[in-house]
């Protein structure tokens, strides 16, 4: 009776695994906070582009100073934009358990682009 028992459990478990090794091993948890933030900053992320687009195009036809200020400034938004964009992508690709980490570093870097272009 015992070995019958061992024996129906075992066959079970073998059964467990064939059938379990076609599933995914990872689940992508979709979290909504997270989906409205990434809907909300790729909205704001435009609005900065647009600004400094504005400003290159401000750079092209200035001169002196005002040039070299405005090209420096360009290129400061340039440079925020790509960390910020770079932090964004790991924010989105974080698991549940790290975004909020994720999140904080995107936010800050976010301001500075912000910043940048204000």
């Amino acid at each position: 009776m015992l070995r019958a028992c061992v024996l129906c459990c075992a066959v079970a478990a073998s059964a467990v695994l064939v059938v379990g090794c076609d599933k995914p091993t990872t689940v992508e948890v979709k979290i909504p906070a997270r989906d409205d933030l990434v809907k909300d900053w790729n909205d704001k992320m435009k609005d900065l582009d647009k600004k400094v687009a504005d400003l290159k195009e401000k750079a092209a036809k200035a001169t002196g100073d005002e040039k070299v200020k405005l090209d420096a400034k360009v290129k400061e938004a340039g440079e925020k934009r790509d960390a910020f964009a770079k932090k964004f992508e790991e924010m989105k690709k974080a698991g549940a358990d790290k975004w909020e980490s994720f999140k904080k570093d995107a936010q800050s870097t976010f301001d500075e682009f912000k910043k940048s272009v204000d």
